[in-house]
């Protein structure tokens, strides 16, 4: 298999009026071996949250953004295949639908979601099982009665899947933002966004899908080559760990909006595409069984709102200040010969202000 993700960040530049997603593709070579494949979601996902984009890779354009090298699209009855050319070699996949129709109109759904459970705490946590099935393709295919059968397409090429899952569920199961300690002085000001991303990871299995994958005689996927790739404002900074084999180049302009669904405004803003990929051999000892990438972003921006909020304190804090120290000039009759009593009220207002800080920064550590 070859896999390839994308995930964008900051709400704005994302799809579907602001709801984060993120991109799975996968490349399977030897699809005549495999029943079905699994994709399991650490979380409870439902039908209306996948979009199938095997139809938006019909476009040559977005082909060559996707895959990287030269292509051409073509229809094949039903399906739809792509023609990939890249230092003299040349492929052909097929873009694998998740439902299409039979020689009798009929629709048929190649996936499926499937309960799933995993431990949180003491309890069962609710998740989600997304199952691709190609029993039916292999079906289709081996009739060679079939109209919709695809042409010009034989066990030797591959076949490749491309979905989105675009859900909130994402937030605290595959990313979260992080605020300092003293986030009532500088959150506004900069956040930070962790996300763990991670393929194949034993330790991340509940004992339910361990058992569940026992009983069915699955058995976890081996990658030739992983992609993860992040687009993000070039505001921000960010860090993969681990940080080998990373790249970035600004996002190319106008020509990722078919793909998206949605016009990237790259005029207010320049948005960069991190790359990183994990590359093993050929053989089927050097394959990849697991991967994990954790990415920190952290932005940077200015909010008008606080910093109004702050003039406001600082306004009221000299005026508490001042009327304290009219109090005690009135009831006490201390006052300096060489300081005025705005000078005092200044300084009891800093001293106030030292105090509400010192307190603000304890209550969150």
């Amino acid at each position: 298999c070859f896999i390839t993700t994308l995930m964008p960040f900051e709400e704005r530049h994302m799809y579907n009026n602001g709801v984060p997603y993120i991109d799975i593709g996968i490349r399977i070579y030897n699809w005549i071996n495999v029943a079905k494949i699994i994709f399991h979601c650490p979380f409870e996902l439902n039908s209306d949250e996948i979009d199938d984009l095997s139809m938006v890779l019909k476009d040559k354009d977005t082909d060559e953004q996707v895959f990287n090298c030269a292509c051409d699209p073509v229809s094949s009855g039903e399906y739809n295949l792509v023609r990939l050319s890249d230092q003299g070699c040349e492929n052909i996949i097929l873009l694998f639908p998740l439902s299409f129709r039979d020689g009798e109109g009929n629709s048929e759904r190649n996936c499926n979601i499937e309960e799933s459970y995993g431990y949180k705490g003491r309890g069962l946590d609710k998740e989600s099982d997304f199952v691709i099935d190609f029993r039916s393709f292999k079906k289709l295919y081996s009739n060679k009665k079939s109209k919709i059968k695809p042409k010009d397409f034989d066990v030797n090429d591959s076949i490749y899947i491309r979905f989105r899952i675009k859900t909130t569920k994402l937030q605290d199961k595959m990313y979260f933002d992080s605020n300092p300690y003293n986030k009532s002085l500088e959150s506004a000001f900069t956040s930070t966004r962790i996300v763990d991303f991670k393929i194949n990871e034993d330790r991340n299995l509940s004992t339910y899908t361990s058992k569940k994958m026992d009983k069915e005689k699955s058995e976890l996927a081996a990658f030739r080559a992983v992609h993860f790739l992040a687009m993000v404002p070039s505001h921000n900074t960010v860090e993969f760990f681990p940080g080998d084999y990373v790249s970035c180049r600004e996002l190319e302009r106008g020509q990722w909006d078919k793909y998206y669904g949605a016009e990237i405004d790259s005029d207010k803003e320049h948005i960069l595409a991190y790359h990183s990929r994990t590359r093993k051999g050929k053989s089927d000892n050097e394959r990849i069984s697991s991967f994990s990438s954790l990415v920190r972003i952290t932005s940077y921006q200015s909010n008008i709102k606080t910093v109004l909020i702050y003039m406001l304190i600082v306004i009221v804090l000299s005026v508490i200040g001042g009327a304290i120290l009219n109090l005690l000039v009135s009831v006490f009759g201390i006052l300096s010969e060489h300081m005025s009593i705005a000078n005092y009220g200044n300084i009891a207002g800093i001293a106030i202000g030292v105090v509400v800080i010192f307190a603000l920064t304890r209550r969150h550590r």
